[in-house]
């Protein structure tokens, strides 16, 4: 309660019963007993007592400036290695505080790379290759060729391609068969066999280049069994077989409906050494024809 000082009238004290005088002495009396303080200084030590600090918290009494002050710990590196603990690393995952550079680093780990090679060689090996179909990882060219080999199906137009030695790079990647310097009969053979497979027969075209054989290459089947099978040179491609002798032709066309387009054939050039081209079979045609 307010203290409100008595007002005197004409300056004469006012009576105090012994009441009065008692309450008042009781008051007195009361007042030392509880021993109440409104010290600001003994306030504020007795509240700064009382609280207490946790984890990374300060409390600081000011007599000077009459505040109490309550601090978080707001240190960098405090917060970091907080921050630090509380992350977990999952499978292949690691969390490094780094105090000097102010980071926390989460990488991952086991294996995982963006390496050019190493996606292409996983990507390669989940393909998986059908029927008549090649799957070729290329490191240098960083690239994977899918390419389709052999025949279709019943009846269609098939063809196939085959290059040789000194055929132009870049038809000679693409082709489905390639010969090497010598015996280039073995793989221009088994061309023209595959079509036979076919249904509908098919067409093989000698990609441009020198093709070297040491045997007769056969186009078409004897008998009724045999496919329609069409040998087909490009500007360019040329059939050589310099040690062939006696009667022995060089590209032989048996079965049925077999044609052959532009062939450019060269023997031995030895008189009555190797027969060019040998027609058999029904219905079989040369068209355009350089032999010598």
């Amino acid at each position: 309660m307010a203290y409100s000082r008595t007002t005197w009238v004409d300056n004469t004290p006012p009576y105090i019963s012994a009441a009065a005088l008692n309450n008042i002495e009781q008051g007195i009396v009361d007042l030392n007993t509880l021993g109440g303080s409104t010290d600001p200084e003994v306030v504020r030590d007795t509240i700064a007592a009382a609280l207490v600090g946790g984890a990374n918290v300060t409390i600081t009494p000011n007599d000077v400036a009459n505040t109490i002050t309550i601090t978080a710990a707001t240190d960098p590196e405090v917060v970091r290695d907080t921050i630090g603990t509380a992350l977990i690393a999952g499978a292949n995952v690691t969390i490094t505080p780094n105090d000097v550079g102010d980071t926390i680093t989460i990488a991952a780990t086991g294996g995982g790379t963006t390496d050019p090679e190493v996606v292409r060689d996983t990507m390669a090996a989940a393909l998986v290759a059908g029927s008549n179909i090649t799957i070729t990882p290329n490191d240098p060219g960083d690239t994977i060729t899918i390419a389709a080999t052999g025949v279709g199906g019943a009846n269609s137009d098939a063809f196939v391609t085959v290059a040789t030695y000194n055929t132009p790079t870049a038809q000679k990647n693409n082709a489905d068969y390639t010969c090497t310097s010598t015996n280039a009969h073995v793989q221009i053979q088994a061309a023209l066999d595959l079509m036979q497979t076919n249904p509908g027969g098919g067409e093989v075209v000698l990609l441009p280049g020198t093709y070297n054989v040491a045997a007769t290459v056969v186009v078409g089947l004897n008998g009724n069994n045999g496919k329609p099978v069409m040998l087909r040179f490009e500007a360019g491609a040329q059939i050589v077989w310099q040690g062939v002798t006696g009667r022995t032709p060089i590209v032989s066309v048996q079965g049925w409906l077999c044609d052959i387009f532009n062939p450019s054939i060269q023997g031995s050039g030895i008189k009555g050494n190797g027969i060019g081209i040998q027609l058999g079979g029904t219905g079989n045609t040369v068209h355009g024809c350089t032999v010598w």
